[in-house]
């Protein structure tokens, strides 16, 4: 499991109240009322080995990279920007990228073969920033972006630090 998802469980555990047993009130997750914090601490580990618990629980997190995917599609009312996801890891959102691609390709496709009897089929082309949809060798129909999204090292803290551009408030705001 993505370290963020764990750190903001272990922020909800660690608000939740314990009896004057040291035990869970309430439950949480899989656990019922009554459960020990420490059954839930051997949970987080066992999700990813990534996590540790004693460093967690000092206030200690790792940074973490994550990434996010973007149809960008230059059309006649201007640009549009479709977020897909945030906070995958590098291969989860290349992966997510490609399959956007190619079914962005299927669509456009679908909706041509519809209007236009006598088509050229698009390309779908990888670049460095993730894939092109392409309409001819040189004109691009839409782009698939894969974006470094920094996270926040603590839940709290901004997600982004430098000043947002318009596609990056939006991405802000699924995030």
């Amino acid at each position: 499991m993505n370290l963020q998802v764990l750190y903001g469980l272990w922020d909800e555990l660690s608000a939740r109240p314990l009896d004057d047993n040291g035990r869970l009130t309430t439950a949480f997750l899989h656990l019922s009322a009554g459960a020990l914090p420490a059954t839930a601490h051997r949970w987080f580990e066992q999700q990813n080995p990534q996590f540790d618990v004693r460093g967690v629980a000092g206030g200690q997190r790792r940074t973490i990279e994550a990434f996010t995917v973007v149809t960008i599609e230059e059309a006649g009312e201007g640009t549009r920007v479709l977020v897909h996801g945030v906070r995958f890891d590098r291969a989860l959102a290349m992966d997510l990228a490609r399959q956007v691609a190619l079914d962005l390709k299927a669509a456009v496709e679908a909706e041509l073969e519809r209007d236009i009897a006598d088509f050229q089929p698009l390309s779908v082309e990888s670049t460095e920033a993730g894939y092109a949809l392409m309409a001819t060798d040189s004109l691009s129909y839409a782009v698939v972006e894969v974006r470094f999204a920094p996270a926040a090292g603590v839940v709290g803290e901004p997600y982004y630090s430098e000043p947002l551009s318009a596609f990056d408030e939006v991405a802000a705001l699924v995030a």
